[in-house]
């Protein structure tokens, strides 16, 4: 949803609130990776070094889930079964909602809602507030895809479809069915939706209808979620490349050969489009062509999916956080967390959050 004027802004929110007093679509809205476009580009100011731990919130289990924020709250789910929102200033635990299995899924926060799935085959909608739920759909199916908001749709993917629900009471809309599983979370721009399929295909599909728009065939399956940028949709495949389609029509703007799965999804900012891969490289590439711009060697596999901001791009890798100089790939820093880190950092005012693979989620300064 594009900014306008305040006026066009109060008129639409009371608009919606009038549909559903329960709960607002605001202009506002928190998601994975940033946007509905899923860009991972933040503006918040770039964290220099030498880094401070402003606080550390320690879960049961595992965390993969990405940190979502919204306005003074961490939002994100554990391995341990539970939803947590936790102050973003002290780290202190406001609820948590136990789902009794593991949470990969991050959330979508728009209005007084919280969205997430969970691989005990529900997909939630929790108050912001009290963390009390307002409506959950039962899939039978395990939930990895995050949300997306749009309008009065909440649209996530599971083991064989595309689903499409009314946002406030949780009723089917539609359902899109691709060949394989969608844990690919879905982008969305000019009302259609992008993602990929375990079935090789990437697709587009009108958010009103479920139509499919187009389709793309890469060599193997897809399991990252697309950034959208300036017309282009970006993403990698197990295949080994990394692909540039034509957002309007699915036509191939370019293709860049890796040679190693990925699973990492793409931060795409100033031009230039940053993703990890199998082969423990984090790359920077030039959205128009291609163009290897540099690679960083992390020395393991990178799952966690970059985000760029003041300059620096920052991931996880193995029992690290890292922060690199955007335009030449040096290292800034790097702060060690323990374990396999596979969530992506989350950047606000300063302070960059992420789940180490030691069970605890990091704010640091």
């Amino acid at each position: 949803m594009k900014r306008n004027t305040f006026l066009n802004v109060a008129i639409l929110s009371l608009t919606l609130a009038a549909i559903n007093p329960g709960i607002l679509f605001a202009e506002e809205m928190a998601v994975f990776r940033g946007d509905l476009e899923r860009s991972g580009s933040f503006s918040s100011a770039a964290v220099k070094e030498p880094v401070e731990v402003k606080w550390t919130f320690k879960t049961k289990y595992e965390i993969n889930s990405s940190p979502v924020i919204f306005e003074d709250t961490v939002y994100f789910g554990s391995f341990d079964g539970n939803l947590y929102a936790v102050d973003s200033k002290s780290g202190k635990e406001k609820w948590h909602f136990e789902t009794g299995n593991w949470i990969q899924s991050s959330v979508a926060v728009t209005g007084e809602a919280v969205y997430f799935g969970s691989r005990n085959g529900y997909f939630y909608c929790l108050d912001k507030r009290t963390g009390k739920k307002i409506w959950k759909y039962f899939i039978d199916d395990w939930i990895i895809s995050s949300p997306a908001v749009f309008k009065d749709k909440v649209l996530f993917g599971d083991g064989g479809f595309l689903y499409c629900l009314d946002a406030k009471d949780g009723s089917l809309k539609w359902k899109f069915r691709p060949g394989l599983a969608v844990w690919s979370s879905p982008a969305i721009s000019k009302g259609i939706v992008y993602f990929g399929s375990f079935d090789t295909y990437f697709y587009a599909v009108d958010a009103e209808t479920g139509r499919q728009i187009w389709k793309f065939k890469t060599d193997e399956q897809i399991e990252t979620s697309p950034a959208i940028y300036k017309g282009a949709v970006y993403f990698g495949s197990n295949d080994g490349h990394f692909y540039s389609l034509r957002e309007s029509d699915g036509r191939l703007l370019w293709k860049s050969r890796i040679g190693s799965q990925i699973t990492s999804s793409a931060a795409v900012n100033d031009g230039v489009v940053y993703f990890g891969s199998s082969d423990g490289n984090m790359y920077a590439l030039d959205a128009k062509t291609g163009e290897k711009k540099w690679s960083f060697s992390a020395g393991v596999p990178i799952s966690s999916s970059p985000i760029a901001a003041g300059g620096v791009v920052y991931f996880g890798s193995y029992g690290y956080l890292c922060a690199l100089d955007s335009l030449t790939g040096k290292l800034n820093w790097s702060f060690e967390a323990g374990g396999q880190v596979y969530s992506s950092p989350v950047l606000r005012e300063g302070v960059i959050y992420f789940a180490g693979g030691d069970w605890t989620l990091y704010a640091l300064e």
